[in-house]
């Protein structure tokens, strides 16, 4: 089983489960992190164990003057935290790197602290939720985040997640291949692994300046967890569309996305036709040679959403459909459902949000 889009790691954790062997592969690096917490055989008693002294080394008076150097250099840090959940941010920091323990429960623990991040920084989670934006007046006056007891939270759920987790695998009655997880371009992955039987992903739904930019969401907690500004834009550079086509001569294997390029060509609207080309050029050249290693009577199972592009729809559904049936394959079935639990918002103030998802299956 292949996720060439794995987020955080849904996919790979139930093919483990199932006994499936998988490969999954991101850009994002919290993503990777997650995805990888999230697969990982670990021991609630030592994470308890390992928490214990994380916490007494933060809590300790010889903090004081080591914190700063676990601080971020990002600027306008100010702007998004509170002097003081800066320092408690870097003292938690500064532990964790300190206390001996494995990769894996480095991870664990960065994972916890990167969620904690998300919700001590002064963001209007209520907002937009295509932009990053602070509270303002008022809300930001009565926002007191706790960070140590945020923090503890989010540990505890990742503990209880473990032992279900080590529960499932233990009743298991198949052979275990815990997940191969990579931080790379999936196209570039793709010509390393062996053939697969089954694609099974929620690719991004358009290029990441006109859509939900995952990157841009991540970077507050990546700043925190040595992941530097040029690594992610570097990293950012390698997602789908994010170089326009202008000047590329492409007949789109899909009648429906070479219908909506001459809408927005014939509005005038010739900068973002090239946006949208752009997307699906190396959406295409992804499942292109994804193809070439599914095996014979494998599938694609594509589970995606439809969006607009200055107001026009773009079926990404259908398109998807046309790309795999131009490439030989057959089609299955889509299933069509409303999305039954968002972290996101319904709407926002220009109207309703992606709210539904096609599961497009084809076969080969």
């Amino acid at each position: 089983m292949f996720d060439p889009f794995c987020g955080s790691g849904t996919v790979l954790l139930e093919a483990y489960r199932l006994g499936r062997k998988s490969i999954g592969a991101d850009i994002n690096p919290l993503a990777i992190r997650i995805s990888k917490a999230k697969t990982s055989r670990l021991s609630d008693r030592e994470i308890d164990r390992l928490n214990q002294k994380v916490l007494e080394l933060s809590k300790s008076p010889e903090m004081d003057r080591k914190t700063g150097r676990n601080v971020p250099e990002v600027s306008n840090l100010e702007y998004w935290f509170q002097k003081q959940v800066i320092d408690d941010l870097a003292r938690l920091k500064f532990s964790i790197d300190k206390i001996p323990m494995t990769d894996e429960y480095r991870n664990l623990f960065y994972v916890c602290l990167s969620s904690t991040i998300y919700d001590v920084a002064n963001l209007d989670k209520r907002d937009n939720p295509y932009f990053l934006r602070t509270l303002k007046g008022d809300k930001l006056v009565r926002f007191r985040p706790e960070v140590f007891g945020t923090y503890w939270q989010k540990l505890d759920d990742a503990r209880s997640k473990v032992r279900d987790l080590n529960r499932s695998l233990r009743e298991s009655d198949y052979a275990l291949f815990p997940p191969e997880i990579h931080l790379c371009d999936s196209r570039e992955l793709i010509q390393r692994i062996n053939p697969f039987r089954l694609l099974l992903t929620s690719p991004p739904y358009g290029e990441e300046k006109n859509t939900m930019s995952y990157m841009r969401f991540a970077k507050l907690a990546c700043h925190w967890i040595d992941h530097t500004a040029k690594e992610l834009k570097d990293l950012e550079k390698k997602s789908l569309g994010s170089e326009p086509k202008v000047a590329i001569s492409w007949h789109a294997p899909s009648s429906e996305l070479r219908k909506l390029l001459g809408m927005l060509e014939k509005n005038g609207e010739l900068g973002r036709a090239a946006e949208v080309k752009g997307f699906f050029f190396d959406y295409y050249d992804l499942l292109s040679k994804a193809n070439k290693k599914l095996l014979d009577k494998g599938h694609f199972i594509i589970v995606i959403g439809n969006r607009t592009a200055k107001g026009m729809p773009v079926r990404n559904d259908l398109v998807s459909q046309e790309f795999c049936e131009s490439l030989g394959m057959r089609h299955v079935q889509t299933h069509y459902r409303n999305i039954p639990k968002k972290v996101l918002p319904r709407s926002d103030a220009k109207g309703t949000l992606i709210n539904a998802e096609s599961i497009v299956i084809m076969q080969k």
